[in-house]
């Protein structure tokens, strides 16, 4: 395949992932974690928001209707009970991506709007359109680098009191985890 990107098989196994394949706009790979800054420039991106997702993201969907005050088209929303292996039964994630130019106010759905809220924002390093094209992440504006080959730094959210409203900074993927939403079906 030669498509004008260059990517890598990279040798090293981890013993914390499996091995995964990811189509990363114009790259095809087969990938063995954790060396991912080295890999693909767009692999580090797909690296974090895969281990967010497992770590944070049950596998119960729900409806959700939440749109950004303006109603911008550019903002996507998915609802999930939170994986009861983090969190309690009943808690949600609303993952919410901002694919505009703009940051974006979000209101959130009413029945978790009472709930307090961990947050989980993932952006490039850069800011604008460039930082599409980054290698490096940057959680809750912390940058997300592998401590060595098989240790993950602390993922940790920041902390949100309940509201009825969210921001979602331009050109970012966030997990918000409602923790106390008590939602029947994520029980």
């Amino acid at each position: 395949m030669d498509d004008g990107c260059f990517c890598s098989l990279h040798a090293n196994v981890s013993v914390l992932y499996s091995v995964f394949c990811i189509r990363v706009l114009c790259c095809h790979l087969v990938v063995k974690l954790p060396q991912t800054q080295t890999v693909c420039p767009f692999l580090a991106q797909d690296f974090w928001l895969s281990v967010l997702h497992k770590r944070l993201v049950g596998p119960e969907v729900l409806k959700v209707e939440t749109v950004s005050e303006d109603g911008d088209r550019r903002v996507r929303s998915y609802l999930h009970c939170a994986s009861r292996k983090s969190y309690r039964d009943g808690a949600v994630v609303l993952m919410s991506m901002n694919l505009g130019q703009r940051p974006v106010r979000m209101r959130v759905p009413v029945p978790v709007s009472n709930s307090t809220v961990e947050t989980f924002v993932l952006q490039s390093d850069r800011p604008g359109e460039d930082g599409l094209r980054s290698r490096s992440v940057k959680l809750n504006g912390v940058l997300l680098e592998m401590l060595d080959d098989e240790t993950l730094p602390r993922l940790s959210g920041a902390p949100l009191p309940p509201s009825d409203h969210l921001q979602l900074p331009a050109y970012s993927l966030a997990f918000f985890v409602f923790t106390d939403a008590g939602a029947a079906a994520c029980h």
